[in-house]
Order: structure tokens, then sequence, then C-alpha cells
């Protein structure tokens, strides 16, 4: 499975940082992360929006310097009302 540009970016802030990041588990599942975390498990970089459904227990620590992530959408083009409502609201 391919990683996301999530993962690239961590990547290169630990470069910058001077190291390189060892993965011990590579997980795509926020919620899933946040679990890991909460028993123990490790740190992970994730997005702001995480903190609102994030256990008490685990901390978020903002990160220093440009260090921004793009969000994409995509849907079908001949999508139904419902998606085309949900698209026009994302654009802002």
């Amino acid at each position: 499975r391919d990683r996301g540009g999530l993962s690239y970016l961590s990547a290169s802030l630990c470069m910058e940082a001077g190291f390189f990041p060892q993965a011990a588990q590579v997980l795509s599942r926020k919620t899933t992360q946040l679990q890991l975390i909460q028993a123990g498990f490790g740190v992970a970089l994730l997005p702001q929006c995480m903190c609102e459904i994030a256990p008490a227990s685990v901390s978020f620590v903002a990160l220093e310097g440009d260090c921004q992530s793009t969000v994409a959408l995509a849907c079908r083009r001949d999508a139904g009302q419902m998606v085309r409502q949900f698209v026009a609201t994302m654009q802002g």
C-alpha cells in the first residue's frame, strides 16, 4: 500500500531535524494510531482535527515551522445531488 502525503511530510520534518524516523509499524487509520498512542505504543503525526476525538490521555504538541499538508476531494463527474452539495460545501 502506498504511503500518504502526511507520511512523506513527517519523514521530511524529521530529516530537517537531523534524523530519520524508524517506524515500528505503519498505519494509515488515524483512529488506530490514537488507540496505540493511548496504550503507550509510540507517537504519530496527526492532523490537528484529531484532537476533537482523541482520548483525554493523549497529548497533542503543535509542530513549529512550515508543516502543512494538502487534502484533496475527488468524486465522480456524474455524482448525485447529495455528493454535489457536499463538494460545494467543501469548496466554501
